[in-house]
């Protein structure tokens, strides 16, 4: 699935609505009281969350989904720091170091939620 978005009249209520039908929250970073988001020095996405069984990776993982689903379809995934590592990149800020850019948290035996990391809003 392709979602694209432009910024129109009530952007921010159809990018709410559609956040809540999948499940998700989005975070913009730090935009400025006289920019919105459609700004595009400003409304860059830094990180969201995808609760929702609607959402599913890439590779067809979704928010239920188990352990044994995380291992079939991302066999070099890793748990770190409570949540399964499954993509991830190298960042050279502060100390540097390995970051998510897909984790999957557990709860029950499953998965609740998936986090997704972009960094495009800056630090």
């Amino acid at each position: 699935m392709t979602t694209s978005a432009r910024c129109v009249p009530l952007a921010a209520t159809r990018l709410a609505l559609l956040a809540i039908s999948l499940g998700c929250v989005a975070n913009l970073g730090r935009v400025p009281a006289r920019r919105g988001a459609c700004d595009p020095r400003c409304g860059l996405l830094q990180e969201a969350t995808a609760a929702g069984s609607d959402w599913r990776t890439d590779r067809g993982l979704r928010v239920g989904d188990t352990r044994a689903e995380i291992r079939a379809r991302y066999p070099r995934a890793g748990y770190h720091r409570g949540a399964w590592w499954l993509e991830q990149i190298y960042v050279p800020f502060a100390d540097g170091g390995d970051v998510p850019t897909l984790a999957a948290m557990m709860g029950n035996r499953a998965i609740r939620p998936i986090y997704i990391y972009v960094g495009a809003a800056g630090e």
